[in-house]
C-alpha cells in the first residue's frame, strides 16, 4: 500500500506540473518557504523551464509564491530569511484595501512602520521589495531610521486626535519629510552594485533582479566563451576558461593525506561544484563571493556516467584584467536637450587621480554627428574593480565603458 500510494502521488504531480508547469512550481516553492537549500533547486528548475522569476515587491508580492501571468513567478515576502509573516500583515491590509504604495513617505504615512520594525524594512530593501520607488536602495537603507520615527509619531498623534503631522500645511515635521522625499530623489535607481547583490542573496538564497556577472559584459565577452550550463558538451575539452562567482570553497584530505578543494562556483546559467588538488593550489584563495576566472579540464568521472569538473588555476577577476587590459575607452553621450552637469567632468577627473596605474585611459564626447577623442596617452589608470565600479557609477544612463 506504501508504494501504491507513492505511485499515485507521483501520477497526480506529474500531471500537475505537465499542465500547470508554473502554479505547480510555485506551489512546491510555497511549501518550502523556510528552506533555502530547496529554494534555490527550485529556482534552477524555474530558470530550465525558462520562466520569468520576479523578486518580490511590496505593491506585487503575497506572502506566498504566486503566478501573476503565465511562466512568471513573483517570489513570496515570506521567504525572505528574518521575516516573518506577522510583521507584513499591516502592509498586506493597508494595500489591499487603498492599492499600491507610491513612495517610501507614503508608505510611512499609510502604514505605522514601527508595528513592521525597521529590521524587517531593511531586509525588504536588502531583497529588492521596494525597488519599485525608483530609488538607490543603499539611499533607502540609510533613510530607514528617520522614516520609522516620522511613521510612528505620525499614528501616535493620529490616535491621540492631535492631527495629521504628515499634512502638508501641518508643521515643520511635514517639511521635514519633505526634505526626506527630495532627498531621496536625488539617488535614482539605476542598478544594483555588487555589495547589494550579495545582500539580495543573502536575504532570499539566490541573485534574482540580476547577476553580478550582469554588470562585466566586456570582461564576459573577452575572457570567457563559454558559460557553465554548456559543460555537458564541453566533454574531453582542457583548460577551457569560464568567467564564475565564487560562492564557498572546501578543503579536505585525500586518502593519501594530500589535501584537495570543493568549489561552489555559478553564473547565470548554472551552477556547478568544481574539485581542485593541492598541487593546482593558487598561492592564495581569492575571497568567496566575488568573480574569479577559472581554467578547467572537462572529463568523464571514474564511473565513466557523470562528468569530472577539475580546475588547473583559478584567479581573481581584478588580477586577469589587469593582465589583459591594454586599453580603457570611457564614452559620454551628449543630448542636446540634456548636456552633462559640470561636476561630471569634475568626478571623472578624481577617479582618474585615485586610480592611477599602468592602464591607457581615453574619453570620447559623442554628440551624435560627431564624436571627439581625448587620446588615451593623456592618462594612466589601474583598471581595478573599485575604479571600474566607480566609472560605471558615474553616468549610468548616458555613457559607456569598454576596454580592449
Amino acid at each position: 500500500s506504501h508504494s501504491a500510494a507513492y505511485g499515485l502521488v507521483s501520477y497526480q504531480t506529474a500531471y500537475l506540473k505537465t499542465h500547470y508547469p508554473a502554479e505547480f512550481m510555485a506551489a512546491i516553492m510555497t511549501c518550502d518557504l523556510d528552506n533555502t537549500d530547496k529554494l534555490v533547486r527550485y529556482v534552477e528548475e524555474c530558470r530550465r523551464l525558462k520562466f520569468t522569476l520576479l523578486p518580490p515587491s511590496i505593491n506585487t508580492s503575497s506572502l506566498e509564491f504566486t503566478v501573476p501571468k503565465e511562466k512568471t513567478i513573483c517570489f513570496g515576502m515570506a521567504a525572505i530569511k528574518g521575516i516573518g509573516a506577522n510583521s507584513l500583515a499591516p502592509l498586506l491590509q493597508e494595500r489591499e484595501q487603498r492599492g499600491p504604495f507610491q513612495s517610501l513617505t507614503e508608505l510611512a504615512k499609510r502604514v505605522n512602520l514601527h508595528k513592521v520594525g525597521k529590521k524587517t524594512l531593511e531586509l525588504l530593501t536588502d531583497a529588492g521589495a521596494m525597488d519599485s520607488f525608483g530609488v538607490a536602495r543603499s539611499a533607502l537603507f540609510s533613510t530607514l531610521g528617520e522614516i520609522v520615527k516620522y511613521s510612528e509619531h505620525h499614528h501616535e498623534a493620529k490616535r491621540r486626535g492631535q492631527g495629521l503631522l504628515f499634512a502638508e500645511d501641518a508643521d515643520e515635521t511635514s517639511l521635514s519629510l519633505a526634505d526626506w522625499e527630495d532627498r531621496l530623489n536625488q539617488y535614482p535607481f539605476h542598478g544594483h552594485s555588487l555589495a547589494e547583490l550579495l545582500k539580495e542573496k543573502k536575504a532570499l538564497g539566490v541573485f534574482l533582479s540580476a547577476h553580478p556577472l550582469d554588470r562585466y559584459p566586456e570582461d564576459r565577452e573577452r575572457l570567457s566563451r563559454h558559460r557553465l550550463k554548456q559543460i555537458p558538451e564541453l566533454m574531453g575539452e582542457k583548460k577551457v576558461p569560464f568567467l564564475v562567482f565564487l560562492q564557498g570553497i572546501s578543503e579536505r584530505y585525500t586518502k593519501s593525506g594530500k589535501k584537495m578543494a570543493y568549489l561552489q562556483l555559478e553564473d547565470d546559467t548554472a551552477s556547478f561544484e568544481a574539485m581542485m588538488f593541492q598541487q593546482d593550489f593558487p598561492p592564495k584563495w581569492p575571497e568567496t563571493d566575488s568573480l574569479v576566472v577559472i581554467y578547467a579540464n572537462i572529463q568523464k568521472s571514474f564511473d565513466g556516467q557523470s562528468l569530472s569538473f577539475r580546475l588547473d588555476q583559478i584567479v581573481p577577476l581584478e588580477t586577469v584584467r589587469r593582465e589583459v587590459c591594454k586599453k580603457v575607452w570611457f564614452e559620454i553621450f551628449i543630448l542636446e536637450n540634456q548636456p552633462p552637469k559640470p561636476d561630471v567632468f569634475v568626478h571623472l577627473n578624481q577617479i582618474l587621480t585615485k586610480y592611477r596605474g599602468n592602464t591607457p585611459f581615453g574619453l570620447k564626447l559623442n554628440f551624435g554627428n560627431s564624436v571627439v577623442r581625448i587620446k588615451p596617452e593623456s592618462h594612466l589608470i589601474d583598471p581595478s574593480e573599485a575604479c571600474f565600479m566607480d566609472l560605471k557609477n558615474l553616468l549610468p544612463k548616458s555613457s559607456s565603458m569598454t576596454w580592449q
